[in-house]
Formats: C-alpha cells, sequence, structure tokens
C-alpha cells in the first residue's frame, strides 16, 4: 500500500529538476559574458604583447611577485598587489581582491621605474600614465596620479 503524499502542495519532481536545469543553464550563460566582457579589457588576438607607443605588457622582472603594504606576507587581509605580465591583482580586504589590466613604460628592463596605464574597457585610452610604480631592493611604491596618492609595499618570497 502507497503512503500518502506527505506535502501535497510541492511540485512535481520533474518541475524541480526543469527548474535546476534553467538555472545552471543561466548561471554559465552569466560566466560566460562576464568572461568576454573581461577579455576585452586584455590583449586582443590581433594585438602585439610588444612595445606600442612605447607601452608593452611585458613587466621587467625585478617588478615581478607578491607585494605586501607593512611586509605582511603570512596576512589573509593586508593590502597587496602581485605584478605580472599584461597588469595586476589586488587585495584590499580579507575578501576584496580585484585585477587591473593595463600596459607598462619604461625606459630599459633593468629600470627601477615604470609606468603603469590601465585598460580602458569600452573607450581608447588617452596614452597618458595612471600609475608610477617604483622599486628600490624589497621596497615598492605604487603612485597614484590621478588621487595624488602613494601606497608603499614590501617583497615576499
Amino acid at each position: 500500500m502507497s503512503q500518502p503524499d506527505p506535502n501535497p502542495n510541492a511540485p512535481p519532481l520533474w518541475k524541480m529538476i526543469v527548474g535546476t536545469v534553467v538555472a545552471l543553464g543561466a548561471s554559465a550563460a552569466i560566466v560566460i559574458y562576464l568572461d568576454s566582457i573581461s577579455e576585452k579589457t586584455g590583449t586582443a588576438p590581433d594585438e602585439a604583447a610588444g612595445p606600442v607607443d612605447g607601452w608593452t605588457t611585458e613587466l621587467p622582472e625585478q617588478f615581478a611577485g607578491t607585494w605586501v603594504v607593512g611586509g605582511a606576507c603570512d596576512s589573509d587581509s593586508a593590502p597587496l598587489i602581485v605584478l605580472s605580465n599584461g597588469g595586476y591583482r589586488w587585495r584590499d580586504g580579507p575578501t576584496n581582491w580585484g585585477f587591473a589590466r593595463g600596459r607598462y613604460r619604461y625606459e630599459s628592463p633593468v629600470t627601477n621605474r615604470i609606468e603603469f596605464r590601465l585598460n580602458k574597457l569600452n573607450s581608447p585610452h588617452s596614452g597618458t600614465t595612471d600609475y608610477t610604480i617604483t622599486v628600490s631592493g624589497i621596497e615598492l611604491k605604487k603612485y597614484n596620479l590621478k588621487s595624488g596618492t602613494i601606497t608603499e609595499y614590501e617583497k615576499c618570497e
């Protein structure tokens, strides 16, 4: 003998399955859309990674790596930047991460000073520098030219 349905107002199982499939499909579409937006800020396939008007995605070796405010390399919440070719990742809190894509300009690969220009999502860049970054040993300073602020970091190994 069959048991009566404990919740007669619940939707049938097939409706729940269809709803789950639709939700997963919508989530996948959103991820694909956001990924396509992020690609627009990077180097386009037909765009060279080398110098364009003096700007390049290549970062001099002495700048690459993880740099943390106050040298707190073991901290899970200290502000930091991770410099690499094509831009840098940043963290200004325990769960607040971001990525800045752009181009660098410098006189020589062994320089201690570089300029960084953010890629603009929907408009061409004016070619002006957004940040100046200097390194001296294990100390790095990032100058925000628009706001006039300086952030100092120390290298993590």
